[in-house]
């Protein structure tokens, strides 16, 4: 089973476009930062996600390789950030499953939760992912219409992803 958990509030994100590869027919390359933005019911909330992955392991019989990092989440008006921890499942053809818990450095973890996670998309340049929060509590439908954007940094071949504020 691929489920760890989400936050279930809006949950934060993350993750691939040109670090080390995953082995397999068509390379997979997984970038190690991210910056992107969260929005709900097409109003982008102000939080900019920086997104570092830590590892990623090699894909297993199925194609399927693990991934596990870290976020912050910048929330417009707050000086200090929401630290989140990020694990996740990507494939040989870029497809990605995204589970988060918090982990606040004052509270201390806490456990994933099982209210949702993400399924997204890496594009086939590798510089941006595209993801819809997902139910778990309901189904495996959409809740509202959570969406995340986030742009690769690492690569120079990325083109800027556009400043909102």
């Amino acid at each position: 089973m691929r489920a760890f958990c989400a936050i279930a509030t809006f949950a934060v994100l993350a993750v691939w476009g040109g670090a080390p590869a995953i082995a397999g027919e068509t390379e997979v390359t997984v970038a190690t930062a991210w910056h992107g933005y969260f929005t709900w019911d097409g109003e982008t909330e102000h939080q900019y996600y920086e997104v570092n992955i830590l590892d990623v392991s090699e894909p297993d019989s199925d194609g399927w390789s693990d991934f596990f990092g870290v976020a912050r989440n910048y929330t417009l008006g707050n000086t200090r950030p929401t630290y989140v921890d990020l694990e996740g499942f990507i494939d040989q053809a870029g497809r990605l499953e995204i589970y988060e818990s918090l982990a606040d450095p004052d509270v201390g973890p806490t456990e994933y939760d099982t209210d949702g996670y993400y399924v997204g998309r890496l594009t086939d340049d590798g510089c941006r992912i595209t993801a819809r929060w997902m139910s778990t509590t309901g189904g495996r439908e959409p809740v509202g219409q959570g969406d995340l954007l986030l742009q690769a940094i690492d690569p120079s071949h990325c083109p800027p992803l556009p400043i909102r504020d």
